[in-house]
């Protein structure tokens, strides 16, 4: 790269690595790069960057589903967040937000340590009609936006924004005549998640369901977590395993 007289030259190129795919999410790291691809099945590639006259590709894993965002946690772990694949192990299942941990220490064989699904497409496993049982529908900003997906390392948390949705269908009879009524139940929340990376092992914190508007930010302060959505800004605490307390909520001004 020679920007001397204004310009930038190429020095290096990798190609030839994933034809016919799409490039995801990417992820720059010291002297390491990582990349998704996808088109059926989700390989992550681990790239030696150090030579950037000659990168080169390291290893490579092919798992179900798709990482749309990658952070690093250290130099062996990495935290992602995506789409689950599809029943058959192809293709995506969008009722399913996912949340991943890589274990990169062997550069060459990295492995995926744990997922752990935010939105579960069906809420058991009897469920035969999406209609009447079934999450249908489920969304992060922190799938594309960086500043949703807030990482605390101090104490190994993951929080994110989620807000899904599910068909309701309910039967009432009134004077011998059946009414049926068709219409889904919304929710949004905060999701915390435990990061284990000496076991390998992702697991749920805790969730605050707040607000009719989409859960857009986080952050930590103290042992608080802070969070806004379209129409507030509200907080509660991180020290209870099991479910987060809601402590105040503060609304913007109704204006005419």
């Amino acid at each position: 790269m020679d920007d001397g007289e204004g310009r930038l030259d190429q020095i290096g190129f990798l190609g030839d690595i994933a034809e016919g795919e799409t490039i995801w999410s990417a992820r720059f790291v010291g002297d390491r790069g990582y990349l998704v691809t996808f088109m059926n099945i989700d390989p992550l590639w681990v790239l030696d960057l150090s030579d950037p006259y000659n990168p080169i590709v390291l290893g490579e894993l092919h798992v179900p589903g798709v990482s749309t965002y990658i952070h690093p946690i250290d130099d062996d772990n990495l935290l992602t967040i995506g789409i689950a694949g599809g029943a058959d192990g192809l293709g995506l299942d969008w009722s399913i937000t996912q949340v991943s941990l890589f274990d990169v220490s062997d550069t060459s064989n990295p492995s995926l340590s744990d997922t752990l699904p935010l939105t579960p497409a069906y809420v058991d496993e009897n469920c035969e009609d999406i209609m009447t049982c079934g999450w249908s529908w489920s969304y992060s900003e922190a799938t594309y936006e960086h500043k949703a997906f807030t990482f605390w390392a101090p104490e190994s948390l993951l929080a994110v924004p989620l807000s899904t949705h599910r068909y309701v269908y309910d039967e009432i009879e009134i004077e011998g005549k059946v009414y049926s009524h068709y219409g889904y139940e919304y929710v949004s929340m905060l999701k915390m998640i435990n990061i284990d990376t000496e076991n390998g092992s992702l697991s749920n914190h805790g969730e605050v369901e707040h607000s009719e508007f989409y859960k857009r930010r986080a952050c930590q302060v103290g042992g608080q977590a802070r969070r806004t959505s379209g129409d507030r800004c509200s907080w509660g605490t991180t020290s209870t395993p099991s479910q987060l307390a809601e402590l105040q909520s503060i609304g913007r001004p109704t204006y005419k």
